[in-house]
């Protein structure tokens, strides 16, 4: 047996190197994220913005956006207003409904739907920011499939200085920009924040813990990126003409006052020009027809004892 044990000893070394090699080489597991819950989207708020999203998220989000920014923590205190609106929808579509197959997009039709997929829960919390005002310009829905989450859509806010990646799908917001998500820049968890709603039929643990993961890792990448779109799929159309509007309102307020050009008051309007008769009356005076009339015209008779018109008396009565 000694001969034997001798011959073992090396391969067991190796395989012992290999395993420590791979060991150092594995990527960190990602830090707890912080999490937490918003004590404003309880049962009955969730079940009025079910009936009435246009109304009931605007207000929701005036009563609920200062415990949204202390739950939230340092890492997100400075988003601006339009940013946090964003935040609110996704923490809201992911309480409104559970996970499972949806294929429409409208605000109406969403918000009643006792499930949405990926793709219906971002669409949800990009209208529920809409209707609370929120600048929808700089929202981004894209799709993955390849990295370790596969075929998944996210709802992306590319404002400079307030960049945010919205998975309302398992209730994942992060501080992070598309361009750094799609470059592989790990997001430290720290910079994440996990909402937690009530339990439902379908836990996902581990998609939530997934998305956690590949955002920690760096794991989503340009080859991972289907689709990137400014508007829910099939929303273009209905929603672009507000777009542009604001981004020409947006355009004005950059310029100068100098170069803003003032429209010049339109001209008076001309009088119409005279014809030859009216002219010929103006400069001779009544026509001779008027004046023919006015030379022939016989003074009534007067009654010659009192000078009243014949027929009346003195007292205006008629003989």
């Amino acid at each position: 047996m000694e001969p034997h044990s001798k011959t073992q000893t090396p391969w067991r070394g190796v395989l012992a190197g290999l395993v420590a090699a791979c060991l150092l080489c594995a990527p960190a597991s990602a830090a707890p994220v912080h999490s937490g819950s918003l004590a404003c989207l309880d049962a009955p708020t969730i079940t009025q913005l079910k009936r009435d999203p246009d109304h009931a998220f605007p207000s929701l989000y005036a009563s609920c956006s200062p415990q949204l920014r202390d739950l939230l923590g340092p890492e997100f205190a400075d988003l601006s207003d339009s940013a946090l609106r964003f935040v609110l929808g996704a923490v809201a579509a992911h309480s409104m409904s559970i996970y499972g197959a949806s294929t429409v997009y409208d605000l109406r039709s969403l918000s009643t739907l006792p499930m949405l997929d990926c793709a219906g829960y971002a669409a949800l919390a990009w209208h529920l920011a809409r209707v609370a005002g929120a600048d929808v310009r700089h929202a981004v829905v894209v799709g993955w499939d390849g990295s370790p989450v596969g075929n998944h859509a996210q709802l992306l806010y590319d404002e400079p200085g307030n960049d945010l990646v919205l998975d309302p799908t398992v209730g994942v917001v992060a501080r992070a920009s598309l361009a750094g998500v799609l470059a592989g820049h790990p997001v430290a968890a720290e910079r994440m924040f996990l909402f937690e709603r009530a339990p439902t039929p379908i836990p996902l643990d581990e998609l939530r813990d997934m998305v956690t993961r590949s955002l920690f890792l760096g794991q989503f990448g340009p080859g991972s990126l289907t689709y990137e779109q400014p508007y829910p799929p099939g929303q273009g159309g209905k929603y672009r003409l507000a777009a542009d509007r604001l981004e020409a309102a947006d355009e004005l307020a950059r310029r100068p006052p100098e170069a803003i050009e003032v429209p010049a008051p339109p001209p008076p309007p001309e009088e119409p020009p005279e014809t030859e008769a009216v002219a010929a009356r103006a400069r001779t005076g009544p026509s001779s027809s008027l004046r023919r009339l006015k030379r022939h015209r016989k003074p009534r008779r007067t009654d010659r004892r009192d000078g009243h018109p014949r027929g009346t008396g003195r007292r205006g009565a008629r003989r």
